[in-house]
């Protein structure tokens, strides 16, 4: 029998986890408090009025809640069941449970580790942004340095990365304008992509915050391809490779884009975001060959063009860029775990994702399962070191260890600065 949908606005607004009002009891099992006859819901932005497509998204997705209470009680291991709507970005969690209303509107889970990695593979990604000196008009650099963030904390342990900043020549990190090498990063970022873990990812986050704007008010396109090209000659784990490529200002490079990226040893796609605004009539023959490029460097890699004309909208647009990647075999996506994490009250525990899609292979979301790593591996973990041997527990299809006896502690695990 369906379930009727959902009028009564009240009841909707009673059940969104920052203000969450029903029937909690502490629950030992998710140490803290809970009302398991009931999930909550949260919406990626603040909400002054209701939008139908809330109330729509909640409706779809009210029959989950009873799955979702029947798995509590039959499958014992499992702690937190979700569901994030891809179109939507609205997200149904279970057991309900009240957070801070500081929350509220602030957490797109379609820019998180667990939902990405539920839909993608590992992947290779250069992110290049323009702090040509033009980008300090309408702080487009502030707007270009916030939406690297998201980029950067979607990535997964499994995936290689680098950052260029270029203006008329390109930097990497430890590059400076005056020449001189900055000793506080690893040489490796001159040479190379690395692994996206949470050093990494910190010294990246620091470079792309930290790197002066260049004096001149134009870039070299060409160049900072070039840079990013050089990175990929050596690499040779086979994975999708990605460059997301940021400009705010005009290009005053007379070299071929298209044709250096044909002549590559490595396919990528270029995913272009122009902040340069929409191209008219009265726009300068510089700007508008710029454009061009933009598009065509896009079209040509099979990546994707998106011109960006509300600067607050840059950070999704870009955090979402994976959702141009195509994806073959989508009804066939099986299961896949997150990278392990740490919660207080729960310890360490990895996410199993699981992408829905349609008929037609649209991507409907996500439907995630947190479990602790304690019950996932408890057949593993009885077991003790012998004098010449132990135990270790490898993912087949990337390599990552989840148990072994050279990973750091608990006690040595240290949560993300981010």
């Amino acid at each position: 029998m369906n379930r009727p949908r959902i009028t009564n606005l009240k009841e909707i607004a009673t059940k969104q986890c920052c203000r969450y009002d029903g029937d909690t009891k502490y629950s030992t099992k998710f140490q803290r408090w809970v009302d398991t006859k009931s999930s909550c819901w949260s919406w990626p932005s603040e909400i002054k009025e209701m939008p139908d497509e809330l109330v729509s998204a909640y409706d779809r997705t009210s029959s989950l809640e009873k799955q979702m209470m029947e798995n509590v009680d039959s499958k014992g291991e499992l702690k937190w069941q979700y569901f994030a709507d891809d179109a939507t970005g609205f997200f149904r969690k279970f057991p309900a449970a009240l957070v801070s209303s500081s929350k509220c509107g602030t957490k797109d889970e379609r820019l998180r580790p667990w939902y990405i990695a539920a839909i993608l593979r590992p992947k290779n990604v250069v992110i290049l942004f323009d702090i040509s000196y033009s980008m300090k008009e309408e702080n487009k650099i502030i707007f270009a340095r916030t939406a690297i963030t998201p980029v950067l904390k979607g990535l997964l342990p499994t995936d290689f990365v680098n950052v260029i900043a270029f203006a008329e020549s390109a930097l990497l990190p430890g590059m400076t304008h005056s020449g001189l090498s900055d000793d506080t990063y690893n040489s490796c970022f001159n040479t190379q992509l690395v692994q996206a873990n949470g050093q990494n990812l910190l010294d990246l986050k620091r470079f792309v915050e930290d790197v002066p704007l260049a004096s001149t008010k134009t870039s070299n396109y060409y160049n900072a391809i070039s840079m990013a090209l050089k990175l990929l000659t050596d690499i040779k784990n086979n994975r999708d490779t990605h460059l997301i490529f940021l400009a705010g200002s005009t290009d005053v490079s007379t070299q071929d884009i298209s044709a250096l990226l044909s002549r590559s040893n490595t396919t990528v796609s270029v995913y272009t975001y122009s902040l340069l605004g929409e191209s008219s009539n009265n726009s300068s023959e510089l700007k508008t060959r710029s454009v061009k490029k933009l598009q065509e460097m896009a079209r040509t890699s099979n990546g994707k063009f998106e011109s960006i004309t509300d600067y607050r909208e840059l950070p999704f647009r870009m955090g979402r860029f994976y959702k141009n990647i195509p994806s073959s075999n989508k009804q066939d996506e099986g299961p896949r775990l997150s990278s392990p994490q740490f919660a207080e009250r729960l310890g360490m525990y990895v996410t199993l994702g699981v992408p829905c899609y349609s008929k037609d292979e649209s991507l409907i979301g996500v439907v995630g399962i947190d479990i602790t790593l304690s019950e996932l591996l408890q057949n593993t973990v009885s077991f003790g070191p012998g004098e010449l041997s132990y135990t270790f527990v490898i993912e087949t299809d990337n390599g990552r260890a989840l148990v072994h006896p050279q990973l750091p502690s608990l006690r040595q695990f240290r949560k993300s600065l981010w």
